[in-house]
Order: C-alpha cells, then sequence, then structure tokens
C-alpha cells in the first residue's frame, strides 16, 4: 500500500513539474536598458516606453508571457547568446555587424545622432566636436561612427546615459553623442541643455534575437501586421507627440 501511495505521489508530482515547464517555455525573456527615453526608461518604479508598450503588444498577439530583464545595453549580446534571455529591445540600430552574429526584426523605427550640450557651449556643428571631450554609451553604433568621424579624438564611453548625464553636469566631459529622442527628452528635463541633429542612421532600430531564432520570423509577422492595423501609428503619436 505505501509503495503504490508513493509511486501515486511521485507520478502526480512528476505532472505537475511537466506542466510548470510547459508554462515557464510559453514565457519568454526580454532584455531592456531602461536608459533611452522615450523608448524605455523606468517611471513610477516601473518600465515605461515606446519599446515597452510594442513589445507587449507583441507579446499578446504571440499569446506569450513576458518578464523584462532590465540590463546594460551591452549585456545584450552575451546574453542572447547564453539564452539569458530570448529577446533584447532597445532602440538597438541593426548593422551589418550584428547581422553576422544575431537576428533583427523589420526596423521599426529610424533614429539620428545628436550632441547635447549646455547651452553656453558655441556648438553649431559637427565640426565644432572635433577638440571637445565626447562621452558616449559603450557597446552602441554612435561609438562606431564617432571612431570615424573623430579619428584622433579620445573618448569617455560609458554603461549608460544617466552615467554619462552626470559626467556632462560635472563638466568631466563637454557633449554627448546620443540618439535625437533621447537628446530631446533630457533637453525637456533639464532647461539648462540644448542640442543639435548631427547625422542619420539609415539603418533603422529593430528587435534582436539569437541567431536562427524561431521568433524573429513570427515577430516580423506580427510587426506586420500592427503596421497594416495602424496600431505602430497609433504607438508613435502616443510616445513621439
Amino acid at each position: 500500500m505505501y509503495k503504490k501511495t508513493l509511486r501515486y505521489l511521485i507520478t502526480i508530482a512528476t505532472i505537475l513539474q511537466i506542466s510548470c515547464s510547459k508554462i515557464d517555455n510559453n514565457d519568454l525573456s526580454i532584455g531592456v536598458s531602461a536608459q533611452y527615453p522615450p523608448f524605455v526608461y523606468m517611471k513610477n518604479n516601473k518600465l515605461s516606453g515606446f519599446d515597452i508598450s510594442l513589445i507587449e503588444e507583441i507579446s499578446k498577439q504571440m499569446n506569450r508571457n513576458i518578464t523584462f530583464k532590465n540590463m546594460d545595453f551591452s549585456s545584450f549580446f552575451p546574453s542572447l547568446n547564453s539564452n539569458q534571455i530570448n529577446i533584447a529591445i532597445s532602440c538597438i540600430t541593426i548593422t551589418e555587424e550584428r547581422k553576422k552574429n544575431f537576428d533583427f526584426s523589420t526596423p521599426y523605427y529610424f533614429e539620428t545622432i545628436a550632441a547635447l550640450f549646455y547651452k553656453n557651449q558655441n556648438i553649431k556643428n559637427i565640426k565644432d566636436l572635433e577638440n571637445l571631450k565626447i562621452g558616449m554609451q559603450l557597446g552602441t553604433t554612435i561609438e562606431i561612427w564617432a571612431s570615424k568621424k573623430f579619428p584622433k579624438s579620445a573618448f569617455t564611453l560609458m554603461d549608460t546615459t544617466t552615467q554619462l548625464l552626470e559626467a556632462l553636469k560635472n563638466n568631466y566631459i563637454d557633449v554627448i553623442l546620443i540618439s535625437k529622442s533621447h537628446s530631446i527628452d533630457f533637453s525637456k528635463n533639464n532647461k539648462e541643455l540644448s542640442w543639435i541633429q548631427i547625422d542619420d542612421q539609415p539603418q533603422g532600430c529593430g528587435i534582436m534575437f539569437k541567431k536562427n531564432s524561431t521568433l524573429t520570423n513570427q515577430v516580423n509577422n506580427i510587426l506586420n501586421n500592427l503596421e497594416n492595423n495602424g496600431k505602430i501609428t497609433q504607438l508613435y503619436d502616443k510616445w513621439f507627440s
């Protein structure tokens, strides 16, 4: 009797374990870097922004639960390769070099590069940046772009845009190179700052996956549907108006 009861309990436990595994396997782990307003940022201790709304809409269409993991931008690449996350999203620029090692969705946003600085700085165009102390975020395409534009300049690279903003306020750097949308947001919240647009990024921003991920085509199909039914336009109006 005891052995039968024990076998019964083991069977039940096994069934429950398998059921739980199926639930876990249905979850998507989403890597984000909450340093990119209005794409991803913290508001009232909660993740907010265009990219958060977009990936939530995509997961709803997929009927998948999602868990967000907030990390440094540079951590996306090893985290995808080690299966710690399934998807990375934070206005990630699509480049040919990155496409060699990762999959990308079709572009959902096209960004421009801007310089953010104090208003008392006499910065009017890209040439004015040549002899300044320039700060950028580590691992971004802006870092690659700047190394080609200013081969003789020394850069300050930091993990987050928040660190760069503190460095600017403490006169450790003269200017920050970041995206136009981030510059607009930072200058709204810091009235002493100004910005200028200095170049385009024609590659566009995409959602990033591990190489040969089965999620890539699924997400692309959903993005196409969201574009056709006007949902992406609604999100643009909400977050970029």
